[in-house]
């Protein structure tokens, strides 16, 4: 009987994490936990841990309740919770199902935590509300959470997510999910700790709406202005429900001192019903759409065996330094032709103040004598202000993956009129009537070793 009881309110967990069916199942959810309780009696009412694991209800866990729903471990699944408004939007125009679905099978254990954090969010949404007295999706988001550990790819993918956020010029929405980022990064370093945290918030209420209120500048609904730090709400939250907050610590071993873990997982929270209860959550949730249709766009290159234009728009470039002929900077990802990094010390998001490397041009030829196809690619530099420098690049064929070996700088605002490769040479048609008024010329360059050897572009 205990077992049919815990799958029965697991079961209407899962259900309830489909938006607009929450009404429904409030008198199930009731009859449910009457049944545990009567079942019971002898389990704590605010946590069970047991073995390391916790239940969301109330009851040692069975190995059943907290997994992922299997329904998430199919693809055309998660495609239709991707696509929904009620999750992240993505874009029919800007990805095909197809290379969605491809998307997704690459990369499903970070779409899958993406994916229940917004149910974990609604769930808070509807606590916080009064709607609901328990939270059926935090141990299953937990559960995707740990899914992460040790397996570096997804907390890369999510990152890249965060890279093309800000790329998109979305400041609010860059913004939220890069302190969300660095949050679950957080959570799950130590998310064997971060078990026993399933269940905390019911204790009181209270605790958790303080956070938010406090983080959105003094609000739970409408409009999230930029309230104070984490940090500094934390240390309040410990300094009016000190009592509380020690005992939470005490009974779930999440320390307070001297690393405070605990305060991680009120974040954690709060990140998620970010996403969900304020007038601008939807448009926060669709720029990561966009971010996870462009990311499946870049798939293509990745998984393409021949050289392609589109490998070469999703590449690594070191652009040549300021001043500088041919060395070579840091190297930085594009994607889709395209990098930007706000400056941080300007927080604008204007092209001003921040870095961006664009493609210009790109033609293919054999610059090695390999009989491969090669690149030669034009690319604009800018690192802050008004100019931007103009330069090639040498792209060699390694084994089917671009490989940027070389570079000449062309001046700055240095216009490209045509360029070809041809026996070898990068040929190039320049102009530059801001600096050089009636210098138009062709210029060639050779690729000797890791150098573009050839004439200056302007004297």
């Amino acid at each position: 009987m205990k077992r049919f009881v815990t799958l029965l309110f697991c079961a209407i967990g899962m259900l309830d994490s489909w938006p607009g069916i929450a009404g429904v199942l409030d008198s199930l959810k009731g009859s449910a936990e009457k049944l545990i309780d009567q079942q019971l009696p002898q389990t704590p009412p605010q946590l069970a841990i047991k073995a390391g694991k916790v239940s969301s209800v109330g009851v040692a866990d069975t190995g059943k309740c907290n997994k992922i729903p299997y329904k998430w471990s199919q693809g055309r699944e998660l495609l239709k919770r991707l696509r929904s408004e009620n999750y992240f939007k993505v874009p029919y125009n800007s990805v095909s199902d197809d290379l969605l679905l491809e998307h997704i099978k690459n990369n499903s254990p970070a779409i899958i935590a993406e994916l229940a954090k917004i149910d974990y969010g609604r769930d808070l949404q509807r606590y916080l509300n009064g709607q609901q007295t328990t939270l059926p999706n935090e141990a299953i988001y937990l559960n995707a959470l740990e899914s992460l550990v040790d397996v570096p790819k997804p907390l890369e993918y999510l990152k890249h997510l965060v890279e093309i956020s800000i790329e998109l010029n979305n400041v609010l929405a860059s913004s939220v999910l890069s302190q969300s980022f660095e949050t679950l990064n957080t959570i799950i370093v130590g998310i064997q700790v971060y078990r026993n945290a399933v269940g905390i918030f019911t204790r009181k209420r209270e605790m958790l709406e303080t956070y938010i209120w406090d983080r959105c500048g003094g609000t739970t609904s409408g409009v999230c202005k930029e309230g104070n730090s984490k940090d500094s709400v934390w240390t309040g939250i410990k300094e009016t429900y000190s009592t509380y907050v020690e005992r939470i610590s005490e009974d779930t071993h999440i320390p307070i001192k001297p690393v405070d873990q605990l305060g991680n997982w009120f974040e954690n929270a709060f990140s998620a019903y970010r996403l969900v209860a304020f007038d601008d959550s939807n448009s926060i949730r669709y720029v990561e759409g966009e971010a996870i249709a462009r990311s499946a766009q870049a798939l293509i290159p990745a998984k393409a065996t021949e050289f392609s234009m589109a490998m070469l728009k999703n590449a690594e470039y070191s652009p040549v330094e300021w001043n500088s002929q041919d060395r070579l900077g840091e190297k930085l990802k594009l994607h889709n032709g395209k990098y930007y990094k706000r400056d941080e010390e300007n927080n604008t998001g204007a092209i001003e103040f921040g870095e961006s490397l664009d493609i210009e041009k790109i033609v293919l030829g054999d610059l090695n004598k390999d009989e491969k196809k090669d690149a030669a690619v034009i690319l604009y530099h800018n690192t802050g202000g008004s100019g931007s420098v103009t330069q090639v690049a040498a792209v060699l064929n390694n084994n089917g993956q671009p490989q940027h070996v070389a570079s000449r700088n062309l001046g700055d605002r240095t216009e490209i009129k045509s360029l070809a490769i041809k026996k070898g040479f990068i040929v190039i048609t320049i102009d530059n009537p801001r600096f050089y008024p009636g210098q138009k010329k062709t210029v060639k360059y050779k690729l000797v070793g890791n150098k573009l050897v050839g004439p200056e572009p302007f004297h």
